[in-house]
């Protein structure tokens, strides 16, 4: 086993650069059965790109690193990921937050009334845990987009499995994608673009409902 924090770790592998070591120096992390990176989550990258960055690994159990020399390296993936999370916010966890997340993925799936999506979106704008919600209802998303394209075992909500299967079974893998897209375009309002949060939820409903 090998404990070590993500900087300090990324400090001594970005220093075999000078001295020609780099291989031998990233081979120091992949030999240990078990490797625990501390602090990963301190590192500048929004969680959905770090997820979508090892899809492929996660399911293929193989990677590959490219060199700043361009040489490439194939490493073994074989491993069990652990995601934790510290989100509070207004005395919600982030188990209440995926909750309302995954309510509104069952209510866009059943065709609701355009009343009901705009009464929906109207409340949802008031929570003061909006973007967090948004975001964990693009992860569930995209759990349905991998298990309507037969990739189940990529799946980041696994106690979520029977639901999310159910809910994917419900449309094709085209039109999981394509919400996935909304969701994500609606997620980057929110963030950067810093959108009305109503106008943005009644315009994501009422088009993932439409799909």
């Amino acid at each position: 086993m090998l404990f070590v924090s993500a900087q300090k770790m990324l400090q001594h592998i970005h220093g075999g650069r000078a001295d020609g070591s780099l291989e031998r120096r990233i081979n120091t992390y992949l030999r240990p059965d078990l490797l625990i990176l501390d602090d990963f989550g301190r590192q500048q990258i929004r969680p959905r790109d770090l997820l979508n960055r090892w899809i492929v690994p996660l399911e293929n159990r193989v990677d590959f690193l490219t060199l700043h020399t361009g040489k490439k390296l194939q490493m073994p993936f074989d491993e069990l990921v652990v995601y934790s999370d510290k989100m509070e916010e207004e005395g919600k966890g982030s188990v209440e937050l995926r909750q309302e997340a995954f309510q509104v993925a069952e209510m866009l799936a059943e065709a609701p009334r355009r009343a009901e999506l705009i009464a929906r979106a109207d409340r949802l704008s008031k929570h003061n845990a909006l973007t967090g919600i948004v975001r964990l209802l693009a992860g569930l998303v995209r759990d349905l987009t991998c298990i309507a394209g037969g990739r189940s075992a990529s799946i980041m909500h696994f106690d979520y499995a029977d639901e999310l299967a159910a809910l994917a079974s419900r449309a094709p893998l085209d039109d999981w994608l394509e919400a996935y897209r909304l969701v994500e375009e609606s997620l980057r309002d929110l963030e950067v673009r810093y959108a009305n949060k109503r106008i943005t939820l009644e315009r994501l409903f009422l088009s993932l409902s439409e799909r």
